[in-house]
Protein backbone atom coordinates (compact mmCIF):
# COMPACT_ATOMS: atom_id res chain seq x y z
CA UNK A 1 0.00 0.00 0.00
CA UNK A 2 1.45 3.36 -1.01
CA UNK A 3 1.79 6.04 1.61
CA UNK A 4 1.08 9.73 1.31
CA UNK A 5 4.00 11.87 0.26
CA UNK A 6 4.66 14.88 2.47
CA UNK A 7 4.72 17.34 -0.39
CA UNK A 8 5.62 20.97 0.32
CA UNK A 9 3.10 23.71 -0.38
CA UNK A 10 3.75 24.90 -3.93
CA UNK A 11 3.52 28.56 -4.91
CA UNK A 12 3.79 29.64 -8.52
CA UNK A 13 3.16 32.82 -10.46
CA UNK A 14 0.99 32.80 -13.57
CA UNK A 15 -0.31 35.31 -16.08
CA UNK A 16 -3.80 34.41 -17.34
CA UNK A 17 -5.37 36.17 -20.34
CA UNK A 18 -8.69 35.90 -22.17
CA UNK A 19 -9.29 38.61 -24.77
CA UNK A 20 -8.61 41.97 -23.12
CA UNK A 21 -8.86 40.50 -19.61
CA UNK A 22 -5.67 39.66 -17.75
CA UNK A 23 -4.88 38.30 -14.29
CA UNK A 24 -1.49 38.28 -12.61
CA UNK A 25 -1.95 35.39 -10.24
CA UNK A 26 -0.38 33.41 -7.45
CA UNK A 27 -1.43 29.76 -7.39
CA UNK A 28 -1.09 27.90 -4.08
CA UNK A 29 -1.35 24.10 -3.93
CA UNK A 30 -0.85 21.93 -0.85
CA UNK A 31 -2.28 20.15 2.18
CA UNK A 32 -2.97 20.59 5.88
CA UNK A 33 -2.30 23.43 8.27
CA UNK A 34 0.91 24.32 6.40
CA UNK A 35 -1.20 25.34 3.41
CA UNK A 36 -2.92 28.24 5.18
CA UNK A 37 0.34 29.22 6.92
CA UNK A 38 2.14 29.47 3.58
CA UNK A 39 -0.66 31.45 1.94
CA UNK A 40 -0.84 33.78 4.95
CA UNK A 41 2.89 34.48 4.89
CA UNK A 42 3.02 35.06 1.14
CA UNK A 43 0.16 37.56 0.87
CA UNK A 44 0.42 38.99 4.40
CA UNK A 45 -3.10 38.16 5.54
CA UNK A 46 -4.12 36.49 8.80
CA UNK A 47 -5.03 32.82 8.41
CA UNK A 48 -8.45 33.31 9.99
CA UNK A 49 -9.26 36.01 7.42
CA UNK A 50 -8.24 33.68 4.59
CA UNK A 51 -10.39 30.83 5.91
CA UNK A 52 -13.36 33.16 6.42
CA UNK A 53 -13.11 34.35 2.81
CA UNK A 54 -12.88 30.81 1.44
CA UNK A 55 -15.89 29.63 3.44
CA UNK A 56 -18.07 32.63 2.61
CA UNK A 57 -17.08 33.31 -1.00
CA UNK A 58 -15.42 30.28 -2.58
CA UNK A 59 -17.52 27.37 -1.34
CA UNK A 60 -20.99 26.48 -2.56
CA UNK A 61 -23.50 27.86 -0.08
CA UNK A 62 -24.80 24.82 1.81
CA UNK A 63 -25.08 26.14 5.35
CA UNK A 64 -23.07 26.13 8.56
CA UNK A 65 -23.49 22.37 9.01
CA UNK A 66 -21.55 21.96 5.76
CA UNK A 67 -18.95 24.70 6.26
CA UNK A 68 -17.67 23.44 9.60
CA UNK A 69 -16.47 20.05 8.27
CA UNK A 70 -14.72 21.75 5.34
CA UNK A 71 -13.08 24.16 7.77
CA UNK A 72 -11.94 21.09 9.72
CA UNK A 73 -10.20 19.80 6.58
CA UNK A 74 -8.22 23.05 6.30
CA UNK A 75 -7.24 22.79 9.94
CA UNK A 76 -6.25 19.13 9.57
CA UNK A 77 -8.34 17.86 12.48
CA UNK A 78 -9.31 14.54 10.86
CA UNK A 79 -6.89 11.71 11.59
CA UNK A 80 -7.10 9.80 8.31
CA UNK A 81 -8.36 12.43 5.87
CA UNK A 82 -5.91 13.96 3.40
CA UNK A 83 -7.45 17.09 1.89
CA UNK A 84 -5.36 19.06 -0.60
CA UNK A 85 -6.26 22.52 -1.85
CA UNK A 86 -5.57 24.84 -4.74
CA UNK A 87 -6.21 28.55 -4.34
CA UNK A 88 -5.73 31.37 -6.85
CA UNK A 89 -4.90 34.92 -5.73
CA UNK A 90 -5.37 37.95 -8.01
CA UNK A 91 -2.28 40.08 -7.29
CA UNK A 92 -3.72 43.22 -8.88
CA UNK A 93 -7.02 43.27 -6.98
CA UNK A 94 -5.68 41.50 -3.87
CA UNK A 95 -8.41 38.88 -3.63
CA UNK A 96 -8.89 35.12 -3.91
CA UNK A 97 -10.84 34.29 -7.02
CA UNK A 98 -10.76 30.51 -7.54
CA UNK A 99 -10.60 27.35 -5.41
CA UNK A 100 -10.43 23.56 -5.65
CA UNK A 101 -10.08 20.56 -3.33
CA UNK A 102 -8.91 16.94 -3.50
CA UNK A 103 -10.03 14.41 -0.87
CA UNK A 104 -7.96 11.26 -0.28
CA UNK A 105 -7.23 8.82 2.50
CA UNK A 106 -3.89 9.14 4.29
CA UNK A 107 -3.79 5.39 4.86
CA UNK A 108 -4.74 4.48 1.30
CA UNK A 109 -4.81 7.41 -1.17
CA UNK A 110 -5.70 5.32 -4.26
CA UNK A 111 -8.77 7.44 -5.11
CA UNK A 112 -8.68 11.22 -5.29
CA UNK A 113 -12.07 12.96 -5.20
CA UNK A 114 -11.92 16.35 -6.92
CA UNK A 115 -14.53 18.73 -5.49
CA UNK A 116 -15.46 22.34 -4.68
CA UNK A 117 -14.11 23.77 -7.94
CA UNK A 118 -15.42 27.32 -7.71
CA UNK A 119 -14.61 30.66 -9.36
CA UNK A 120 -16.09 34.06 -8.52
CA UNK A 121 -18.83 34.99 -10.97
CA UNK A 122 -17.03 38.04 -12.38
CA UNK A 123 -14.09 35.81 -13.41
CA UNK A 124 -16.17 33.26 -15.30
CA UNK A 125 -15.05 32.40 -18.82
CA UNK A 126 -11.31 32.76 -18.16
CA UNK A 127 -10.57 29.05 -17.80
CA UNK A 128 -10.00 29.21 -14.06
CA UNK A 129 -12.26 26.24 -13.34
CA UNK A 130 -10.16 24.16 -15.74
CA UNK A 131 -6.98 25.46 -14.11
CA UNK A 132 -8.16 24.54 -10.59
CA UNK A 133 -9.23 21.10 -11.77
CA UNK A 134 -5.82 20.60 -13.36
CA UNK A 135 -4.00 21.64 -10.18
CA UNK A 136 -6.09 19.46 -7.85
CA UNK A 137 -5.83 16.48 -10.20
CA UNK A 138 -2.04 16.85 -10.30
CA UNK A 139 -1.75 16.78 -6.52
CA UNK A 140 -4.05 13.73 -6.32
CA UNK A 141 -1.62 11.80 -8.51
CA UNK A 142 1.41 13.22 -6.67
CA UNK A 143 -0.16 11.76 -3.53
CA UNK A 144 -0.30 8.31 -5.19
CA UNK A 145 -3.89 8.22 -6.48
CA UNK A 146 -4.59 5.46 -8.98
CA UNK A 147 -7.75 7.24 -10.13
CA UNK A 148 -9.12 10.75 -9.83
CA UNK A 149 -12.90 11.08 -9.83
CA UNK A 150 -15.33 13.98 -9.78
CA UNK A 151 -19.06 14.55 -10.07
CA UNK A 152 -20.90 17.19 -11.99
CA UNK A 153 -24.55 17.79 -12.89
CA UNK A 154 -26.74 19.82 -15.18
CA UNK A 155 -30.39 20.63 -15.76
CA UNK A 156 -32.07 18.19 -18.11
CA UNK A 157 -33.91 20.92 -19.99
CA UNK A 158 -30.57 22.57 -20.87
CA UNK A 159 -29.12 19.37 -22.23
CA UNK A 160 -32.29 18.45 -24.12
CA UNK A 161 -32.27 21.92 -25.66
CA UNK A 162 -28.83 21.21 -27.08
CA UNK A 163 -26.75 23.38 -24.76
CA UNK A 164 -23.21 22.38 -23.89
CA UNK A 165 -23.18 19.92 -20.98
CA UNK A 166 -21.34 20.76 -17.76
CA UNK A 167 -19.09 17.71 -18.04
CA UNK A 168 -17.33 19.13 -21.13
CA UNK A 169 -15.30 21.38 -18.80
CA UNK A 170 -13.61 18.29 -17.37
CA UNK A 171 -13.49 16.07 -20.44
CA UNK A 172 -10.62 18.00 -22.00
CA UNK A 173 -8.45 17.16 -18.98
CA UNK A 174 -9.00 13.45 -19.61
CA UNK A 175 -12.06 12.85 -17.43
CA UNK A 176 -14.49 10.36 -18.97
CA UNK A 177 -18.08 9.64 -17.94
CA UNK A 178 -18.05 6.56 -15.74
CA UNK A 179 -21.72 6.73 -14.70
CA UNK A 180 -24.83 8.74 -15.49
CA UNK A 181 -27.89 9.13 -13.29
CA UNK A 182 -31.02 10.95 -14.49
CA UNK A 183 -33.32 12.39 -11.84
CA UNK A 184 -36.54 14.41 -12.04
CA UNK A 185 -34.99 17.55 -13.56
CA UNK A 186 -31.23 16.97 -13.45
CA UNK A 187 -28.65 14.55 -14.75
CA UNK A 188 -25.60 13.60 -12.65
CA UNK A 189 -22.30 12.35 -14.04
CA UNK A 190 -19.45 10.58 -12.28
CA UNK A 191 -16.20 11.12 -14.20
CA UNK A 192 -12.83 9.40 -13.94
CA UNK A 193 -9.27 9.65 -15.20
CA UNK A 194 -5.93 8.05 -14.41
CA UNK A 195 -2.41 9.46 -14.46
CA UNK A 196 -1.53 8.16 -17.92
CA UNK A 197 -4.62 9.70 -19.53
CA UNK A 198 -4.21 12.94 -17.59
CA UNK A 199 -0.56 13.22 -18.66
CA UNK A 200 -1.55 12.56 -22.28
CA UNK A 201 -3.95 15.50 -22.11
CA UNK A 202 -1.27 17.75 -20.63
CA UNK A 203 1.01 16.85 -23.56
CA UNK A 204 -1.79 17.62 -26.03
CA UNK A 205 -2.20 20.99 -24.30
CA UNK A 206 1.52 21.68 -24.65
CA UNK A 207 1.43 20.81 -28.36
CA UNK A 208 -1.57 23.13 -28.82
CA UNK A 209 0.11 26.30 -27.55
CA UNK A 210 -1.12 25.97 -23.99
CA UNK A 211 -4.77 25.28 -24.85
CA UNK A 212 -6.57 21.96 -24.53
CA UNK A 213 -7.85 20.68 -27.90
CA UNK A 214 -11.60 21.03 -28.43
CA UNK A 215 -11.87 17.35 -29.38
CA UNK A 216 -10.31 14.51 -27.40
CA UNK A 217 -7.86 12.56 -29.61
CA UNK A 218 -8.97 9.05 -30.53
CA UNK A 219 -6.03 7.34 -28.78
CA UNK A 220 -7.05 8.99 -25.49
CA UNK A 221 -10.67 7.94 -25.99
CA UNK A 222 -9.53 4.34 -26.41
CA UNK A 223 -7.63 4.50 -23.12
CA UNK A 224 -10.65 6.07 -21.41
CA UNK A 225 -12.94 3.27 -22.54
CA UNK A 226 -10.50 0.64 -21.24
CA UNK A 227 -10.38 2.44 -17.90
CA UNK A 228 -14.18 2.61 -17.68
CA UNK A 229 -14.56 -1.09 -18.50
CA UNK A 230 -11.87 -2.01 -15.96
CA UNK A 231 -13.41 -0.02 -13.10
CA UNK A 232 -16.98 -1.16 -13.74
CA UNK A 233 -15.76 -4.74 -13.89
CA UNK A 234 -13.93 -4.44 -10.56
CA UNK A 235 -17.15 -3.42 -8.79
CA UNK A 236 -19.10 -6.35 -10.26
CA UNK A 237 -16.71 -9.29 -10.34
CA UNK A 238 -16.42 -12.35 -8.14
CA UNK A 239 -13.76 -11.50 -5.53
CA UNK A 240 -11.33 -13.33 -3.28
CA UNK A 241 -9.54 -12.11 -0.15
CA UNK A 242 -12.12 -9.46 0.75
CA UNK A 243 -11.44 -7.83 4.12
CA UNK A 244 -14.03 -6.59 6.63
CA UNK A 245 -12.97 -3.23 8.02
CA UNK A 246 -14.30 -0.15 9.80
CA UNK A 247 -14.93 3.09 7.95
CA UNK A 248 -12.45 5.90 8.62
CA UNK A 249 -12.85 9.66 8.34
CA UNK A 250 -10.61 9.49 5.27
CA UNK A 251 -12.84 7.14 3.25
CA UNK A 252 -14.90 9.89 1.58
CA UNK A 253 -13.40 9.33 -1.89
CA UNK A 254 -13.81 5.52 -1.80
CA UNK A 255 -17.41 5.68 -0.57
CA UNK A 256 -18.34 8.51 -2.94
CA UNK A 257 -17.05 6.51 -5.89
CA UNK A 258 -19.00 3.40 -4.83
CA UNK A 259 -22.32 5.19 -4.27
CA UNK A 260 -22.09 7.34 -7.42
CA UNK A 261 -21.25 4.56 -9.89
CA UNK A 262 -24.98 3.87 -10.51
CA UNK A 263 -25.08 0.76 -12.76
CA UNK A 264 -28.11 0.40 -15.03
CA UNK A 265 -29.70 -2.25 -12.78
CA UNK A 266 -28.94 -0.33 -9.59
CA UNK A 267 -30.93 -0.70 -6.38
CA UNK A 268 -33.79 1.77 -6.11
CA UNK A 269 -32.41 2.91 -2.75
CA UNK A 270 -28.69 2.93 -2.06
CA UNK A 271 -28.34 3.42 1.72
CA UNK A 272 -31.50 4.39 3.57
CA UNK A 273 -29.66 4.23 6.91
CA UNK A 274 -27.28 6.97 5.71
CA UNK A 275 -30.05 8.90 3.90
CA UNK A 276 -28.48 8.22 0.50
CA UNK A 277 -31.38 7.45 -1.81
CA UNK A 278 -31.80 8.38 -5.47
CA UNK A 279 -29.34 11.19 -6.12
CA UNK A 280 -25.79 12.23 -5.35
CA UNK A 281 -26.40 13.03 -1.67
CA UNK A 282 -23.46 11.04 -0.37
CA UNK A 283 -20.79 13.73 0.08
CA UNK A 284 -23.01 15.99 2.15
CA UNK A 285 -24.39 13.06 4.17
CA UNK A 286 -20.90 11.77 4.97
CA UNK A 287 -19.17 15.01 5.94
CA UNK A 288 -22.10 16.50 7.84
CA UNK A 289 -23.67 13.49 9.58
CA UNK A 290 -21.70 10.27 9.23
CA UNK A 291 -18.16 11.33 9.99
CA UNK A 292 -19.08 13.13 13.23
CA UNK A 293 -21.05 10.02 14.25
CA UNK A 294 -17.98 7.83 13.71
CA UNK A 295 -15.87 10.15 15.85
CA UNK A 296 -18.39 10.23 18.70
CA UNK A 297 -16.91 8.35 21.65
CA UNK A 298 -19.91 8.68 23.99
CA UNK A 299 -21.94 5.93 22.30
CA UNK A 300 -21.90 3.60 19.32
CA UNK A 301 -23.52 6.21 17.10
CA UNK A 302 -22.24 4.65 13.87
CA UNK A 303 -21.34 0.95 13.61
CA UNK A 304 -20.74 0.77 9.85
CA UNK A 305 -18.45 -1.89 8.38
CA UNK A 306 -17.17 -2.27 4.81
CA UNK A 307 -15.65 -4.89 2.53
CA UNK A 308 -12.34 -3.87 0.96
CA UNK A 309 -10.44 -5.67 -1.77
CA UNK A 310 -6.71 -6.38 -1.66
CA UNK A 311 -5.88 -2.84 -2.82
CA UNK A 312 -8.17 -1.24 -0.27
CA UNK A 313 -11.06 -0.19 -2.54
CA UNK A 314 -14.45 -0.33 -0.80
CA UNK A 315 -16.80 -2.63 -2.72
CA UNK A 316 -19.59 -3.04 -0.15
CA UNK A 317 -20.75 -0.90 2.75
CA UNK A 318 -23.11 -2.06 5.50
CA UNK A 319 -24.18 1.23 7.05
CA UNK A 320 -25.55 1.20 10.61
CA UNK A 321 -26.34 4.53 12.30
CA UNK A 322 -28.26 5.36 15.46
CA UNK A 323 -31.53 7.21 14.89
CA UNK A 324 -32.27 10.60 16.44
CA UNK A 325 -33.47 11.07 19.11
CA UNK A 326 -31.19 8.54 20.79
CA UNK A 327 -33.94 7.73 23.30
CA UNK A 328 -35.58 5.66 20.55
CA UNK A 329 -32.76 3.10 21.03
CA UNK A 330 -32.93 2.36 17.30
CA UNK A 331 -30.12 1.77 14.81
CA UNK A 332 -30.98 1.90 11.11
CA UNK A 333 -29.12 -0.59 8.96
CA UNK A 334 -28.77 -1.04 5.19
CA UNK A 335 -26.12 -2.19 2.73
CA UNK A 336 -24.98 -1.13 -0.72
CA UNK A 337 -22.95 -2.66 -3.51
CA UNK A 338 -23.58 -3.33 -7.18
CA UNK A 339 -26.53 -5.77 -7.52
CA UNK A 340 -24.26 -7.84 -9.78
CA UNK A 341 -21.60 -7.87 -7.06
CA UNK A 342 -24.21 -9.18 -4.62
CA UNK A 343 -25.05 -12.01 -7.02
CA UNK A 344 -21.38 -12.93 -7.44
CA UNK A 345 -20.37 -12.53 -3.78
CA UNK A 346 -23.53 -13.16 -1.75
CA UNK A 347 -21.83 -15.19 0.98
CA UNK A 348 -19.31 -12.40 1.64
CA UNK A 349 -22.01 -9.70 1.69
CA UNK A 350 -24.13 -11.71 4.13
CA UNK A 351 -21.08 -12.18 6.33
CA UNK A 352 -20.51 -8.41 6.34
CA UNK A 353 -24.12 -7.76 7.45
CA UNK A 354 -23.84 -10.37 10.19
CA UNK A 355 -20.56 -8.92 11.42
CA UNK A 356 -22.11 -5.45 11.54
CA UNK A 357 -25.00 -6.75 13.64
CA UNK A 358 -22.50 -8.62 15.84
CA UNK A 359 -20.52 -5.42 16.34
CA UNK A 360 -23.66 -3.64 17.55
CA UNK A 361 -24.72 -6.53 19.76
CA UNK A 362 -21.34 -6.91 21.46
CA UNK A 363 -20.53 -3.23 21.95
CA UNK A 364 -20.87 -1.88 25.48
CA UNK A 365 -21.75 1.50 23.94
CA UNK A 366 -24.77 0.36 21.93
CA UNK A 367 -28.26 1.24 23.21
CA UNK A 368 -30.01 -1.15 25.59
CA UNK A 369 -32.43 -2.45 24.54
CA UNK A 370 -31.43 -2.06 20.88
CA UNK A 371 -33.85 -2.08 17.93
CA UNK A 372 -32.45 -2.65 14.45
CA UNK A 373 -34.48 -1.09 11.65
CA UNK A 374 -34.34 -1.62 7.89
CA UNK A 375 -36.53 0.33 5.46
CA UNK A 376 -36.46 -0.77 1.88
CA UNK A 377 -38.12 -1.44 -1.42
CA UNK A 378 -35.57 -3.54 -3.33
CA UNK A 379 -36.58 -7.17 -3.85
CA UNK A 380 -32.96 -8.33 -3.57
CA UNK A 381 -32.50 -6.71 -0.15
CA UNK A 382 -35.74 -7.41 1.70
CA UNK A 383 -35.42 -11.25 1.79
CA UNK A 384 -31.92 -10.92 3.23
CA UNK A 385 -33.16 -8.97 6.24
CA UNK A 386 -36.20 -11.22 6.63
CA UNK A 387 -33.88 -14.23 6.81
CA UNK A 388 -31.96 -12.43 9.57
CA UNK A 389 -35.13 -12.23 11.67
CA UNK A 390 -36.38 -8.77 10.74
CA UNK A 391 -40.20 -8.51 10.92
CA UNK A 392 -42.45 -6.10 9.05
CA UNK A 393 -43.64 -3.31 11.39
CA UNK A 394 -46.50 -1.97 9.27
CA UNK A 395 -44.75 1.40 8.93
CA UNK A 396 -44.41 2.75 5.42
CA UNK A 397 -42.51 5.86 4.35
CA UNK A 398 -43.25 7.85 1.22
CA UNK A 399 -40.50 9.69 -0.67
CA UNK A 400 -41.39 12.38 -3.18
CA UNK A 401 -39.94 13.68 -6.45
CA UNK A 402 -39.28 17.37 -6.94
CA UNK A 403 -42.56 17.68 -8.85
CA UNK A 404 -44.51 16.55 -5.76
CA UNK A 405 -45.37 13.06 -6.96
CA UNK A 406 -44.51 9.95 -4.95
CA UNK A 407 -41.19 8.54 -6.18
CA UNK A 408 -41.31 5.38 -4.07
CA UNK A 409 -42.57 3.97 -0.78
CA UNK A 410 -40.41 1.99 1.62
CA UNK A 411 -41.54 -0.70 4.06
CA UNK A 412 -39.97 -0.93 7.51
CA UNK A 413 -38.68 -4.14 9.08
CA UNK A 414 -37.20 -4.36 12.57
CA UNK A 415 -35.46 -6.73 14.94
CA UNK A 416 -34.82 -6.44 18.68
CA UNK A 417 -31.36 -7.51 19.78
Amino acid sequence: MKKHLNNPVLVKESSISRGDRKIDALIFTGSGAEFIKTVSKKIDLDGSVILDYIINHLLVKKGVDWNNPILGEYLGIYKNSLASFSLLWDKNLNRFISHGTTFQSKENPLVGLIAHIRTLDEYQGMGLGTLMTEETTKIAFENNAEFAVLATDDKLHRIEAGERAAYTLYSKLGYAILAEKKLADTVDWLMITDQEIFNDCLLEKEKNNGRYPKETPSYIKEKQQKLIDKVRGEFSAKKKNLMIDKVTDGDLAFLFMLTALSPENDFKIKLDSWDVHLGAEFERSFVVNIRPAMLDQDRLEDATLVLRDEKGFILVVCAAKQVYPFSRNTIKIDFYCFPEFLSNNKKEVLNLINETIKRIKESEDSPNPCILSFSGIDEEKIPIFKDLGFKETGNKYQHYSQDGTIAYQTIEYSKKL
